[in-house]
């Protein structure tokens, strides 16, 4: 009795591919339970993950350490595009895997890699599904670029806000944002970094969530339009590299759009131009010891600003750092 492993993909988590993916798993189930000579090991299944990058697919790197245990004689899957995208994983995978002695069936192409009188055979279905994949991953660079241009942001919600339903609104997020307006009446009262990430990590500590604060996205929240609501698109883009793709910060090579009024603001226009000031100052770096006139007039015009945000915060005090 041939011991059989199922293995399925989707490279989203959309409605119309969950479909897809609880449908792949299923015909497949019922194609050994129906086939005697066949006993079902285990479903693998990567839902929501590309197949560009084996090691970004832990169910697929799960399925070729059990072959290597020799608990698997059979992976049925649909097609190559399925198993992979990038040819010389592909090919390379495969090999290893006839090695084992392990055959790969792929539906779609009618194919099994233990029938195959030649690598070339392989070479060229993998070719194409990467081409495939290429094509894809343009086409929804496309897409993205449109809804950009129109003004709805694909990607996740900014701290502080969750995305509405339609998938291109945001919402504030009260819990959130009152730690966002903390950090930016701390700021106007030149509350250094480090201080800052003690005070919201106090916040917390008190409410027991489990959430630890570190310098980096106290820096990036201070610098961030969201909060204005205003949306910059593409601030990173993915490319290739010599370990596969990562993110990269974007000086130009993809084209942004800067999508005002978005969404709902948390702090006012005139607070976040006068933080931007501060944090270009390096005052709250801790760099700063003397001070200008003008630095001088900036604080006052600050801690103007953070007195106006009313008796949320007045427990902070006065500022711990200005000269």
């Amino acid at each position: 009795m041939r011991r059989v492993a199922i293995y399925g993909r989707v490279s989203t988590l959309n409605d119309v591919q969950d479909g897809s993916y609880e449908m792949q798993i299923e015909y497949y189930k019922r194609k050994v339970e129906l086939n005697k000579d066949m006993a079902l090991v285990d479903v693998y299944g990567d839902h929501g993950r590309s197949g560009r990058q084996i090691k970004g697919r832990p169910e697929f790197q799960r399925m070729i350490k059990d072959c290597e245990a020799g608990k698997i004689d059979l992976i049925l899957t649909k097609s190559i595009s399925r198993f992979a995208r990038n040819m010389l994983e592909c090919v390379n995978t495969i090999r290893h895997l006839i090695e084992l002695n392990v055959e790969v069936e792929f539906e779609k192409e009618s194919i099994s890699t233990l029938q195959m009188q030649s690598e070339l055979f392989l070479s060229i279905f993998a070719a194409i599904a990467q081409a495939e994949s290429v094509s894809l991953g343009e086409n929804k660079k496309l897409a993205d670029k449109r809804r950009h241009a129109l003004g709805k942001p694909t990607y996740h919600a900014s701290y502080g806000y969750k995305k509405e339903e339609n998938g291109f609104g945001w919402n504030v997020v009260e819990s959130e944002a009152k730690r966002v307006r903390l950090a930016y009446y701390l700021a106007c009262n030149w509350y250094r970094y480090p201080d800052i990430r003690k005070e919201l990590q106090k916040i917390e500590d008190a409410e027991g969530t489990g959430k630890e604060w570190n310098q980096t996205p106290v820096v990036y929240m201070l610098n961030n339009v969201s909060y204005i609501g205003d949306v910059l698109t593409n601030k990173t883009f993915r490319g290739d590299s010599e370990t596969g793709l990562r993110c990269f910060k974007n000086n130009g090579e993809v084209e942004q759009y800067y999508i005002k009024d978005h969404h709902e603001p948390i702090v006012s226009r005139e607070l976040f131009a006068v933080v931007q000031k501060i944090t270009e100052s390096g005052v709250l770096m801790g760099y700063r010891k003397n001070f200008s006139a003008e630095d001088k007039r900036l604080m006052a015009r600050a801690k103007k600003l953070a007195e106006s945000m009313g008796k949320e915060f007045e427990n902070y005090g006065n500022a711990k750092n200005s000269n």
